[in-house]
């Protein structure tokens, strides 16, 4: 096995065991780490559409769906008509906001924990070192 994929393969696992730390943070909320990045990004973009989020997200937009179906069956988002071209746009109901404002607090502390562990002060220097990541070009 040559370097780049034992260090591809530690990504994963490492990027795998991050997620379920997250989820674990999460569970007393009933949510995962994939259903509150939807939420934050339905807030942060201010009632966006399908297409907008799929693109903020990175993910396909039929992921993007599945995802909101399953948000909407809880009642953490709904969605409407856009008045202007008749687009459908996502809000958060009241539940959707609660839930998520409970769930940043859970965030903040479970971030602040995994820098914690790293010696990290605060997340600007795990920030650069992931940047750097995702802007490789091979």
């Amino acid at each position: 096995m040559n370097d780049i994929s034992c260090i591809c393969i530690s990504l994963r696992k490492a990027a795998n065991h991050i997620s379920k730390l997250y989820d674990h943070e999460l569970s007393s909320l009933d949510i995962k780490i994939t259903q509150y990045s939807t939420l934050k990004n339905i807030q942060d973009l201010g009632n966006p559409t399908v297409h907008e989020l799929s693109r903020k997200l990175d993910l396909e937009r039929t992921t993007v769906l599945r995802n909101l179906d399953k948000l909407k069956k809880i009642d953490l988002i709904y969605y409407k008509k856009n008045d202007v071209n008749k687009i459908k746009v996502i809000s958060l109901t009241v539940n959707g906001t609660k839930k998520l404002n409970d769930a940043k607090v859970i965030w903040e502390k479970s971030q602040q924990k995994f820098l914690n562990a790293f010696g990290l002060n605060n997340k600007n220097q795990f920030d650069l070192f992931m940047k750097k990541i995702s802007k490789l070009n091979f």
